[in-house]
């Protein structure tokens, strides 16, 4: 089974195959898969085995964190799946088998987070569905009030009142903004530290992050913000508590600035504590807070207290990387003869027998 994306966020797999059709596997505990059905029995975690989705036009990309969607090559949304705080964008009730958006088109890059999802459309507008963070003070705010009634929320898809035009957005719990002009700008809440001993960065704002060169992509990460200059250098924004940044191996621009010691880089990616980043020749590195072997195959399978804190990049093995993500459980590379990798954990069968 060849695909063309893979994405690999959570205990949830998403693979789109040539032919544009949906293939998901993994934990259906959210109803992520959309068979019709989810896992909150007494049985505990029940792994489902390759499903696939056929949809009116093929499917460009697709993704799995606590809700699901699918997004079309003419930019039609898809979503479904538990559906907790509205990040479906079609009102707050479970969703178990795909459902289109209404309203919503032209999409043409999607971001879905634990609470609250974003889509940017042709003209560089951003909408946004789901619990709204820039309501909460810090993370403790956040974790204790986003389920409440009380939590302010879009239900369906709204407009950000944003400035500025967008080519690219990504999530944690903070929104990021790559602009037309190349500049970033996040609005949310990036954590001090893993441990919470620092304290947390919050901007209910829209706020410019003034980074030194030119950026072309980033990613939203929990602690920190990484980005892609247009010479292939990466810096990362945030505290230098969890590895993604770090005083020692990194070149520092600021208290909240670094630049690691990469170079070369095409293309970026991460998630939660950990990073990825890969270079025109197709080789990739991983780095950050390791706590489900994304980075070493040594710690794959460790109780989660056993992290490990990684600052230097670390190369795969894995050689001629075309299309990658890195995931709060797991780390997925296609390369260019077709195959496919997976590695972290497996606790939801993410790595199955078809994968290489």
């Amino acid at each position: 089974m060849k695909f063309t994306r893979l994405t690999a966020y959570n205990g949830t797999i998403c693979g789109i195959k040539e032919d544009g059709t949906l293939v998901m596997w993994g934990s259906n505990v959210f109803a992520g898969i959309g068979n019709g059905e989810i896992d909150d029995g007494p049985g505990g975690l029940q792994v489902v085995r390759p499903y696939t989705h056929t949809f009116d036009e093929k499917i460009v990309d697709a993704g799995s964190v606590v809700s699901s969607y699918a997004l079309t090559e003419s930019g039609s949304l898809y979503t479904w799946g538990l559906n907790h705080s509205g990040e479906c964008g079609t009102g707050a009730a479970p969703i178990l088998r795909p459902q289109r958006v209404e309203g919503l088109g032209g999409i043409k890059q999607f971001s879905m987070s634990t609470a609250f999802s974003l889509a940017l459309d042709g003209s560089g507008s951003v909408y946004h569905a789901g619990v709204m963070m820039e309501q909460f003070s810090d993370a403790r705010d956040y974790e204790w009030n986003y389920y409440s009634e009380e939590a302010k929320r879009h239900e369906r898809f709204t407009k950000l009142p944003l400035d500025f035009n967008s080519v690219k957005i990504d999530s944690a719990l903070c929104y990021v903004f790559l602009t037309d002009t190349a500049e970033v700008y996040m609005q949310g809440i990036l954590l001090g530290d893993a441990l919470e001993q620092s304290p947390d960065i919050c901007c209910p704002e829209p706020v410019k992050l003034d980074f030194p060169e030119r950026i072309v992509d980033i990613a939203a990460l929990t602690t920190n913000i990484a980005a892609l200059s247009e010479s292939g250098r990466v810096y990362v924004f945030g505290r230098p508590e969890t590895g993604l940044s770090d005083a020692e191996t990194d070149i520092k621009i600021s208290d909240l600035m670094y630049q690691k010691r990469l170079e070369g880089v095409a293309a970026i990616d991460g998630s939660d504590y950990c990073a990825m980043a890969v270079t025109a020749d197709g080789d990739g590195y991983v780095w950050g807070l390791d706590i489900y072997g994304q980075i070493l195959k040594s710690n794959e399978g460790k109780p989660r207290a056993e992290y490990e804190i990684i600052p230097q990049p670390v190369k795969l093995d894995y050689s001629d990387i075309r299309q990658f993500t890195m995931g709060i459980l797991c780390g997925s590379v296609l390369d260019a003869d077709g195959g496919v990798f997976i590695w972290g954990d497996s606790s939801a069968g993410q790595r199955i027998a078809f994968i290489k």
